[in-house]
């Protein structure tokens, strides 16, 4: 269960945290951006741009529930702010580094599981440039 429907029901009083997902799966990649070919090949400006903003606002993201993060949040979500004061938010890498081992672990998985038809190798999957472009860009977080 995401938040903030997991903080939610913890406060209706039915619920309880068995076991986090931290704990189930350490290390897991929950998210990743995907960039197509207009970004890769056609417009790659664009997309050194939008990840140095990405960046950029991960570093906000991740000084935790400031005052302007929460004023952010609440702008963009509609959540009661007492609400969001009491969600976890999880952390994110400063840097945009993306848990490589954790992606091809599910790969792995899902092929096993007949859910994906072939395989793709690392760099096939993966095109670190946008983010060496943004770290250096906003320098060391």
């Amino acid at each position: 269960m995401g938040e903030p429907w997991c903080t939610r029901a913890l406060s209706a009083g039915n619920t309880a945290v068995w076991m986090p997902g931290s704990k189930v799966i350490p290390g897991m990649q929950l998210g990743i951006l995907m960039y197509g070919p207009k970004l890769l090949n056609e417009n790659p400006d664009a997309g050194r741009k939008f990840m140095t903003s990405y960046l950029k606002a991960m570093r906000q993201y991740n000084k935790g529930k400031t005052p302007r993060n929460l004023e952010i949040m609440i702008g963009y979500t509609g959540l009661d702010p007492e609400l969001l004061k009491k969600t976890t938010w999880p952390a994110v890498p400063n840097d945009g580094k993306l848990n490589v081992e954790s992606i091809m672990d599910f790969q792995t998985w899902a092929l096993e599981k007949e859910y994906l038809k072939d395989p793709v190798t690392e760099d096939q999957l993966m095109d670190y440039s946008f983010i060496e472009y943004a770290n250096q860009t906003l320098g060391k977080p």
